[in-house]
């Protein structure tokens, strides 16, 4: 009897021992189901961080090479427009320059009214106001131009297709100074964009704008003597002839074509 009772509380210790044991096995079964469950979801939020990086990453590759792609030829085109504009202007000035030559022997005109022979070649008599010199040379430039450019032939031989829209031109004359004003739109044309250039100018400095006013002084005097004419400055040549005086003045503070300007007018005397 006793040992039978011994053996009951032995099995009694064998399945408290087991109970505990499962119990313990069972608190840590749950822990390492909380550890994999907070791994997996760090795992989860990594990888989609991965893939938006990677996202991120292609479309940034994508849109250097776009951006590329299209800014080339877009910075080619400025280039050659860049050549364009200044081959316009050097066109411009070399008509500029024609047209303040013909302006300077003839009191400023162009097309003066009344012309006499000089030894200098022929010259207006009287002088132009500022404001038809300024309509008169913006004609000349308007109309001699065009033949300067050619229509850009030079540039369409290299393959370049260029169109150009109508030529408006303004002039304008100060006292020290001389400005060609083109409004004319100038497109170089393909099959992926069009640019265009719509102004080009052009100064000289010319002093024409005082040398009409000088002219103007001397044909508002009756008799002008040569105390008048030292206080200017310029240097005047004065030619009688028939029944008109011709005034020569030579500007030394202006240079077309490397050779001092020299405006020319003739006054008639009674």
């Amino acid at each position: 009897m006793a040992e039978t009772k011994k053996q009951a509380v032995g099995w009694r210790e064998s399945i408290g021992e087991l109970t505990e044991y499962y119990l313990k096995n069972s608190k840590d079964e749950k822990k390492v189901k909380k550890i994999n469950k907070r791994i997996n979801k760090k795992a989860t939020i990594i990888t989609w961080f991965i893939i938006i990086c990677l996202v991120l990453l292609i479309g940034i590759i994508l849109y250097t090479y776009m951006t590329q792609v299209s800014i080339k030829p877009l910075k080619l085109k400025t280039d050659e427009l860049k050549i364009v504009k200044e081959y316009t202007e050097i066109c411009l000035g070399n008509v500029l320059d024609n047209s303040l030559f013909i302006a300077a022997k003839q009191g400023g005109y162009i097309w003066p009214e009344t012309t006499i022979e000089t030894p200098f070649g022929n010259t207006s008599i009287g002088a132009a106001k500022k404001e038809t010199s300024e309509m008169q040379i913006s004609k000349y430039i308007t109309n001699k131009l065009p033949s300067c450019l050619n229509n850009y032939s030079f540039f369409q031989e290299k393959g370049l297709v260029i169109k150009q829209g109508l030529l408006v031109l303004k002039t304008i004359i100060g006292e020290n100074n001389i400005n060609a004003i083109v409004t004319m739109p100038v497109k170089i044309v393909d099959n992926s964009s069009n640019v265009q250039v719509v102004q080009f100018t052009k100064e000289k400095e010319i002093r024409l704008g005082k040398l009409i006013q000088y002219a103007k002084e001397v044909l508002e005097y009756d008799d002008v003597g040569l105390s008048y004419l030292s206080t200017l400055d310029v240097n005047t040549t004065i030619i009688k002839q028939d029944n008109n005086i011709v005034y020569v003045f030579e500007d030394e503070n202006s240079l077309v074509k490397d050779a001092k300007y020299l405006f020319m007018f003739a006054k008639e005397v009674e």
